[in-house]
């Protein structure tokens, strides 16, 4: 007979339950070490190096060990400033050069000389090359890029900064690793000097500004601890970025001259209706040495003010990749090929300088957007409007770097022409609707800002031939001289629905003549891409091809109400 037994169910206390639970909340938290309070490594946390005296952080961010002391002067690597301040700044390494581009200003630094826009500046410092790595000393950063500086001897950290407001601890607190009370670098003694940066809701984002142990420590404290007054620290405003603009639309004309007769010839022609801008292409080399060649005229500028016309001095590299590569390349040359513009601009009162590069190797892709990064100070002190000419936007030309180009000049002229040039495989219009229409477009989403850029457009057609031979070839005509020459060989005209243009064609004994016109109908339409795309203006190749009354065209349909 088997007895059964009850089993016994045991339960356990209130008080031994709630003793658990806290047991095991106080394992977790040592466990995961976020225990309330805990203090860190402020090394560890940031990533700088509690054994080196050589740490940098710039406006409360931890950069790393990249600062040096030689002969007594504190410097900091050309790594880190094109890192995190300046990715502009150019280093030569061969000569040992460094050149430096603000707004209005061009610094070159060389191991035993420096110069500021060309006039030679006292400074105590050198450039430094310790083993292969480049420095520059502090002063620069303080004085070309307006940052201020700290140095905190204990803790070996140099504080960069370039605004904030100075205040002081009114209490015992802690400086907090995060905006909450959590993890915390180390107590902080009331009347601690302090570097606030940003707040939070409750706390402010700070840098420990007394030579302590913890000076230059970045960190959060919270805001009932300090003393709600201090004073602001903001370095100087850079200069501000001042780009001519007319009362409306830019309308520029380019004048092709080859002497002195040219001049007179558009002075005696009078001022084109509605042009602003005239840009005579003046400026060429000599050579490869960077010798400039002008053919200004001093007279040309004063008729042109007093019409209320700007002028723009055209400057071309010869279309010779010789030529634009000794120019471009080479730091010595720029300089020279730069004082000579500038010179010559002082000289004859022009208001800008326009860059016509259009043999730029492929290699020399850097060294272009060099050049202009050197010559655009330049023009903004001495109050030049700086242009520059650009292809049609396509892949075998985008070492043209259109954004940087961009960024530096202050408009950008799109040669929206020779879509079909002389040397083409096949006859075509020199500037189709559609390819106006990807001059504007794709040079826009290349990264030129809508208020630089300038359509251009020609004033010029081609007549092609396709000889009865089969060989192809073309010429060059003003509107009217084409129209003309079409007209008297009793050409058919027709609209060209895919161009968006006139077309003509004939034949004879040569063979069959084409042409797709360049006339009122042509420009209209592409000037008035100007308004629907909110551009700059419109620039147009070149003067004396023109219909009469085209300016007017031009005129009236870029400045139309918005």
């Amino acid at each position: 007979m088997k007895i059964k037994t009850k089993k016994r169910k045991y339960r356990l206390r209130p008080q031994i339950k709630l003793a658990l639970v806290l047991i095991a909340v106080f394992m977790l938290l040592i466990i995961t070490g976020i225990k309330r309070g805990k203090k860190i490594s402020f090394w560890r946390q940031s990533g700088l190096d509690a054994r080196s005296k050589q740490n940098l952080t710039i406006n409360a961010v931890p950069v790393g060990s990249c600062t040096a002391e030689f002969d007594g002067i504190a410097y900091i690597q050309l790594d880190t400033i094109k890192e995190h301040i300046d990715p502009d700044v150019y280093y030569n390494k061969d000569e040992g050069r460094v050149i430096i581009t603000t707004y209005d200003e061009v610094y070159r630094l060389d191991s035993d000389a420096a110069t500021k826009n060309g006039e030679s500046i006292e400074l105590n410092f050198s450039v430094y090359n310790d083993s292969g790595k480049v420095y520059l000393p502090l002063e620069v950063v303080e004085r070309i890029y307006g940052y201020k500086s700290m140095h905190f001897e204990e803790t070996g950290i140099t504080a960069l900064y370039t605004s904030g407001t100075w205040a002081k601890t009114a209490k015992n607190t802690k400086l907090y690793s995060a905006a909450k009370k959590s993890r915390h670098f180390g107590r902080v003694e009331k009347d601690t000097r302090i570097l606030i940066y940003e707040e939070t809701d409750d706390h402010y984002l700070a840098q420990i500004a007394d030579n302590s142990d913890m000076g230059g420590f970045v960190g959060y404290i919270p805001k009932d601890k300090i003393y709600s007054s201090g004073t602001a620290d903001t370095a100087p405003e850079a200069a501000e970025k001042e780009v001519w603009q007319p009362d409306g639309r830019i309308n520029l004309v380019f004048d092709q001259i080859s002497n002195a007769a040219g001049a007179s010839v558009t002075m005696s022609d009078g001022a084109p209706t509605g042009v602003n801008v005239l840009c005579p292409t003046w400026f060429s080399f000599k050579d490869t040495g960077g010798e400039v060649i002008n053919k200004a005229n001093a007279d040309y500028v004063e008729w042109a003010h007093d019409n209320g016309i700007h002028v723009w001095g055209l400057v071309t590299d010869n279309f010779e990749t010789a030529v634009s590569h000794a120019v471009l390349s080479d730091d010595k040359t720029r300089e020279y090929a730069i004082k000579q513009l500038i010179a010559y601009a002082d000289m004859y009162s022009l208001d800008g300088i326009n860059i016509d590069f259009e043999a730029v190797p492929k290699d020399d892709s850097a060294a272009w957007v060099q050049f202009l990064r050197e010559l655009a100070p330049l023009c903004h002190e001495h109050g030049l409007t700086l242009s520059c000419d650009l292809f049609v936007p396509k892949m075998w030309s985008m070492y043209y770097n259109r954004q940087a180009v961009g960024e530096i000049v202050d408009y950008v002229i799109v040669m929206g022409y020779d879509e079909h040039y002389r040397g083409s495989d096949s006859a075509g219009s020199v500037a189709s609707m559609d390819w106006s229409l990807s001059a504007v477009k794709d040079t826009l989403n290349a990264g030129v800002p809508k208020e630089k850029l300038i359509l251009g457009v020609p004033f010029y057609t081609r007549i092609w031939t396709e000889c009865t031979n089969g060989e192809l070839e073309s010429s060059a005509y003003g509107m009217d001289e084409a129209y003309k020459l079409l007209e008297m060989n009793n050409a058919d005209f027709v609209f060209d629905e895919k161009t968006g243009q006139n077309y003509a064609e004939y034949t004879d004994s040569e063979g069959r003549h084409r042409c797709w016109l360049e006339d009122e109908q042509s420009v209209q339409k592409r000037a008035a891409l100007v308004g629907e795309y909110d551009i700059a203006g419109i620039g147009a190749w070149k003067l004396r091809m023109e219909k009469d009354g085209i300016f007017e065209i031009i005129d009236e349909e870029i400045n139309k109400p918005k």
